[in-house]
């Protein structure tokens, strides 16, 4: 365990959770995980229900791809280029019984229609591997909060499951699992006013901004620069921009 998350060996580590009925949805389902693989190898299961790919999976096929599995229902696989290793991600599989769906990071990467119920087994849910799988199976890597729903969750809410806010100080909880971990005392509960790195601004400014909270030289620069021939006009220059992010100055104080 690391910060709460579970690490993956890739040879033979997995939790298993025994059969139940909440783990057996027949019309829509929703399967979501965090995970920092540390490579992709072909096979390697994120979580799988049913012991020979006979109910539902998320996982690296064998050729590469990230697979999301439904068995039974018509045009029940999905696949995509699987995101960056080394690195935290939330993927999350949906199917609402017309529509199955893969997200990465809360944005939706594939999608195509899809009918008909879920296959049903008695066998076990596996986390990082099959039900009694191999080395050829194991993920390698941290998994951590693995979530199973009843039902297939909108765009909006796997969106919202990206990004949400458990300790209700403006931090998203991606941004506190990929650079602090899960349970440590400056992940789960990221001070949003303290300075970890000691650059004189705070991890709500850093998340805000799009910074690198433990890096002492991802600093955010604002700048007043003269504008070449226009002596009554001035740049207002940012720095780093960061992708995704829009900069608005909210207010100007003229000398």
């Amino acid at each position: 365990m690391i910060n709460g998350a579970l690490t993956f060996d890739g040879i033979s580590s997995q939790v298993t959770v025994s059969n139940a009925a909440s783990l057996n949805p027949v019309q829509t389902i929703t399967v979501a995980a965090w995970i920092n693989a540390d490579n992709w190898f072909s096979a390697s299961r994120i979580l799988e229900k049913g012991a020979s790919d006979n109910q539902y999976a998320l996982f690296a096929n064998n050729s590469g791809q990230l697979e999301f599995l439904l068995a039974g229902v018509s045009s029940g696989t999905l696949l995509t280029t699987p995101p960056s290793a080394g690195v935290w991600h939330h993927i999350a599989g949906t199917y609402d019984g017309s529509l199955i769906s893969l997200y990465i990071d809360g944005q939706l990467v594939a999608q195509q229609s899809a009918s008909g119920p879920l296959a049903i087994t008695t066998d076990q849910l596996a986390i990082g591997d099959k039900p009694n799988g191999s080395v050829l199976t194991s993920f390698p890597g941290l998994i951590d909060d693995v979530r199973i729903y009843g039902s297939g969750l909108s765009a909006y809410q796997i969106a919202q499951l990206y990004g949400t806010d458990s300790v209700g100080d403006g931090i998203a909880n991606w941004w506190r699992l990929q650079y602090f971990g899960n349970s440590s005392t400056t992940g789960a509960t990221t001070c949003a006013t303290c300075d970890f790195d000691n650059t004189g601004q705070n991890n709500l400014f850093k998340y805000v901004a799009g910074l690198d909270p433990t890096d002492p030289t991802s600093i955010f620069y604002l700048q007043i620069a003269s504008v070449t021939n226009q002596d009554a006009q001035e740049n207002l220059l940012f720095n780093p921009l960061a992708s995704g992010r829009t900069y608005v100055p909210s207010s100007a104080l003229i000398l």
